[in-house]
Parts: C-alpha cells; structure tokens; sequence
C-alpha cells in the first residue's frame, strides 16, 4: 500500500485529544505461532499502560505474559521470536490468558500498536471470539506503522528500520513483544511531533 493513500492525521489528532483528557493508552505487542489469527495463536502477549502527565506520557502499569498455545511451536518460528516448547511449559492457556489479558484492558480501551491493524488486532479479535464469544472494540486504535509510512522516507518500514532511523533501539531485542511495545511508543512520540 503507498503512503499516500494513508491520511493518519485523523487519528493522530484524535489520540492526541484522548491523551489530555487523561484518557490512558495502551501500547501492545503480540509473538504468535505463525501468520493465520484463525489457525495460529498467540505465544507472548506484552502492553505498557501510559497516561499524559505534566505533558510526559507516563507508564503507569504493564502486562508481559507468556501463553501455551496447545500445541508445538514451529521451528520457524522460535528461530525468529526465541520462544519455545520450554519457555511455554507451565505457561497459561488460551483461555486464562485472554481473563487476564481483559481484565488489563479494560472495556473498549486506547490502543496503540505497530501493523497492528493488519496483524495484532485480528489475533486479539479470535482470541475475545474464542474466549468469551464477544468481539473487541477498541475506543481508539492508533497504528504507528501507518503514521511511519506517512512521515518517514524509507526504503523499509519495519519496526526496526524505523526505530533505528530515529535513533531510538538502543537496549533493545526486536521480535521480543515487551521490547517491540517499548519500540513502538519511543517511536510513536516522535511521529507524533511530525503532525503538529
């Protein structure tokens, strides 16, 4: 998709609103077993809880919870997110990882994430079908990714391209979920100042 059939001001200034009425944000990330929200699930689950405080965007809580899927992971897949059969054993199940991960949440909570319209959102959207046969809806979901492809002139868009050309990876492991969150908010605070 180009960049310039994006128009992310919309939901920039939106954010922006939400953020000084003290409305909290929370900035997600999620590792899977693969690329299909139907057939796949969700190995790590990470989210930092923000709010704007004194104009600072502040972490006021976090979630970092690993989940057994029910099956063995890929191969494939360790080899890019380091996550496997040993690290899940003992972990939660699906089930009592989306109690947890709702109750973080909130009802109809701020999101923010990166690709996360087009990845993230539709594994969190089958876990809640799954679950609690209910859908997820988002107040506000804020994808960084997109507000990058607007404002940066890059040869690749991904989270650690763009982190990198903002000078803002140092002290981080990409494909980490907790890292990838901490990524994609440094990130986001500056996109953020391009719009003004």
């Amino acid at each position: 998709m180009s960049k310039h059939e994006f128009k992310e001001i919309e939901n920039v200034e939106m954010a922006k609103k939400l953020l000084e009425n003290g409305t909290p944000m929370y900035v997600f990330d999620l590792e899977t077993t693969g690329l299909s929200s139907e057939t796949d699930r969700i190995l790590s689950f990470s989210s930092i809880k923000m709010r704007k405080q004194n104009g600072l965007l502040k972490e006021e809580d976090r979630l970092d919870i690993f989940i057994d899927p029910g099956f063995k992971i890929p191969d494939a897949v360790t080899a890019i997110n380091h996550i496997d059969n040993k690290r899940i054993k003992g972990c939660p199940r699906e089930k009592e990882a989306s109690r947890i991960i709702r109750s973080f949440f909130g009802e109809n909570p701020f999101i923010c994430g990166y690709n996360s319209i087009w990845f993230d959102l539709k594994f969190i959207e089958a876990m809640y079908q799954r679950s609690f046969r209910e859908q997820f809806v988002p107040a506000m979901h804020l994808d960084v990714w997109r507000m990058a492809e607007e404002k940066l002139e890059l040869p690749s868009h991904k989270l650690v391209h763009v982190c990198e050309h903002l000078g803002k990876d140092s002290g981080l492991k990409f494909h980490n979920s907790m890292d990838d969150v901490i990524a994609t908010y440094r990130s986001m605070e500056i996109l953020m100042e391009m719009y003004n």
